[in-house]
C-alpha cells in the first residue's frame, strides 16, 4: 500500500489563509479563488492572485 500523499493534496495541506505570503510558492501568480458561501454573500466572488485574496474578507475570516 502506498501511503504517499497526492501532490495536490500535499499543496492543499500547506495552504494557510492566515499567511498567504508563505503560500506563494504553491500558488501561481494568476490563480483564481472562486468563493461562494450563501451565509456570507458580501464576500462571494472571484479573487485573482495572492494580493487580491489577501485584501479580501475571505482571508480575514469574514
Amino acid at each position: 500500500m502506498n501511503d504517499a500523499m497526492h501532490p495536490s493534496m500535499a499543496a492543499l495541506a500547506r495552504l494557510d489563509l492566515r499567511n498567504l505570503d508563505a503560500c506563494r510558492d504553491i500558488l501561481s501568480d494568476d490563480f483564481v479563488w472562486h468563493y461562494f458561501n450563501e451565509s456570507l454573500p458580501v464576500v462571494d466572488g472571484d479573487y485573482r492572485g495572492v494580493d487580491r485574496l489577501k485584501t479580501s474578507n475571505v482571508a480575514k475570516g469574514a
